[in-house]
């Protein structure tokens, strides 16, 4: 930073825009590393979840509030259908929370304004079922089947650009399995949906 601003031929816009390019890059690598450092905590077999048994649809209705004057300023629609029946289920809040979240800072960060964005929660012959999905611009069919791999993006610009460390599924896909439970990209007319299963 001592040669950028003290380099006479550089304009103060200039130096500003190379010091906040520098900033960008440093909050990028930061982010990557700790989300590496996360994922790797989650795959290791020892580690171990701060389970407590709290009503799942309590949770969701927590992480969707939380998003709604989020949703509002990016002119998204919502479409909440969050069961009011209890659900109690074993779970740790801060990673199951970080799970969901990821799946909508997804459809947020990568639609345009006017996508609505569903989240339901049902029970179903298995357990409870969880779906988040929109209406958006969906994922490329050549890496649908690859979606919750590591470090996989749909699009190298676009992910960039938003700040993405291609772990984000990854990490929510083994959020999910080490509560016992499945998620899955379904194959969708239009737009992008995840389904979760969790056991009771």
């Amino acid at each position: 930073s001592d040669i950028l601003t003290n380099d006479d031929s550089l304009t103060d816009e200039e130096r500003k825009e190379y010091l906040s390019i520098i900033n960008r890059n440093s909050k990028r690598a930061t982010k990557i590393i700790t989300d590496l450092f996360e994922f790797s905590l989650l795959d290791s077999m020892d580690y171990k979840l701060n389970i407590k048994k709290l009503d799942i649809n309590e949770v969701l209705r927590e992480i969707v509030a939380y998003y709604i004057p989020e949703l509002e300023t990016k002119e998204f629609n919502y479409d909440f259908d969050i069961s009011e029946e209890e659900y109690l289920i074993n779970i740790d809040e801060v990673k199951f929370t970080r799970a969901i979240s990821n799946l909508i800072d997804n459809s947020i960060k990568y639609n345009d304004k006017n996508t609505t964005l569903t989240v339901i929660s049902r029970r179903c012959s298995n357990g409870i079922e969880i779906v988040i999905s929109d209406d958006g611009r969906g994922i490329k069919e050549e890496v649908r089947d690859k979606i919750f791999d590591a470090f996989v993006r749909e699009d190298k610009a676009r992910s960039s650009s938003t700040g993405g460390t291609g772990l984000g599924l990854a990490i929510t896909k083994a959020i999910i399995e080490k509560h016992n439970g499945t998620i899955e990209l379904v194959n969708s007319i239009k737009g992008t949906e995840y389904k979760i299963i969790l056991k009771i």
